[in-house]
């Protein structure tokens, strides 16, 4: 039969006491990743609670908290006993170990991505499991998410997708457009089936879901977008200093090694992502200042400018970093600051 809250997708039920069985439904797992995140934690969890689908879990892995997160979730799993189901470390692991201590954690069919400062809406997950119940070559699919500030009060804008579009068939587009080049990580669902062996990968501290992305969708997975505002990404100021970047950066550069050297059929499609990634990201040491950086290798990147990058303007740039001239410096960086991609799945704009 057809239930409406499932998007009209065919389920073989039982009757319940609302008229359909939860157990006809799919298992979903929702993932939520959490570090020191106590005054949002529980907003957060709440939010998977009141979803509008009759069949989850809630894995909460909290990566040794030491400002009450850890309090919240356990008293939010005893309110709720086999729902939520809270995994603590004894360790602090990092974000990518503490994902993939919640993935080994999750049994659905379905795997729906989060970190603990998000918000769900309603009927996210209903409508992303209609979505991949669609057609079975279906593996990964996102949905446009609401930015806001910090206290959830401003809109900054609707992150919708990147430039590889809003669905596809195998990841050399992902790859091709770089990181972002498809919808935030945490508006992410995979079939859990498709996941690596691995989870995510923990070469890459901190910005692994492009990699997971790639991973999962390999050489011929169907994805797609769910074109509908579905959660709310909390951004945090405090995440977009030069170290940050700096560290999501790397994990990028990082990232495409790894896939270049796992997939050779995709090194095409690599080298000029990787050449605007080095490129940009020394340009952007340059006009920082920053004093631990290497003269020399910043000006071995700017010398390799990638395509669409005039080569005057780069000689240009390298003129201006061996002057040295602080004034000149200040108005370029002006510059940059004006044009620099902020959104939030930009390796030079990350703050997950």
């Amino acid at each position: 039969m057809s239930d409406p809250r499932f998007g009209g997708v065919a389920t073989t039920t039982k009757p319940g006491a609302d008229g359909v069985a939860a157990n006809s439904f799919p298992l979903v797992s929702i993932s939520i990743i959490t570090y020191n995140q106590a005054q949002w934690i529980r907003a957060c969890i709440e939010s998977a609670l009141v979803q509008d689908y009759p069949n989850l879990e809630i894995v909460v892995a909290d990566d040794r908290s030491t400002d009450g997160t850890n309090e919240i979730v356990q008293s939010l799993a005893l309110e709720y006993p086999g729902i939520v189901k809270p995994v603590f470390s004894q360790v602090n692991e990092g974000i990518t170990r503490n994902s993939n201590k919640a993935l080994r954690h999750c049994k659905g069919k379905y795997v729906a991505l989060c970190a603990g400062d998000d918000v769900l809406l309603p009927d996210k997950v209903r409508k992303q499991v209609a979505w991949l119940e669609e057609d079975d070559r279906r593996v990964l699919v996102g949905h446009y998410v609401d930015v806001k500030n910090v206290t959830l009060e401003t809109s900054e804008g609707i992150y919708r997708t990147g430039p590889a579009g809003e669905q596809g068939v195998g990841c050399r587009e992902v790859v091709r457009h770089g990181a972002g080049s498809t919808f935030l990580g945490s508006s992410v669902m995979v079939k859990r089936v498709a996941l690596p062996r691995c989870g995510f990968d923990d070469r890459i501290d901190v910005a692994s879901d492009w990699k997971l992305i790639i991973d999962v969708i390999g050489e011929s997975g169907a994805w797609g977008t769910v074109p509908e505002v579905l959660s709310v990404y909390r951004r945090h100021g405090g995440n977009t200093t030069l170290l940050r970047r700096r560290q999501i950066m790397d994990d990028t550069i990082r990232t495409l090694g790894l896939v270049e050297s796992e997939r050779p059929w995709l090194r095409a499609e690599v080298t000029p992502i990787r050449r605007l990634y080095e490129y940009a990201w020394n340009k952007e040491l340059f006009l920082e200042a920053d004093p631990g950086a290497d003269r020399r290798t910043i000006a071995k990147a700017i010398l390799r400018p990638p395509p669409g990058v005039p080569r005057w303007k780069a000689l240009a740039l390298l003129v201006a970093m061996c002057i040295g001239g602080r004034r000149l410096r200040d108005v370029l960086n002006a510059r940059e600051a004006r044009k620099r991609v902020g959104s939030p799945s930009h390796p030079l704009g990350a703050d997950t």
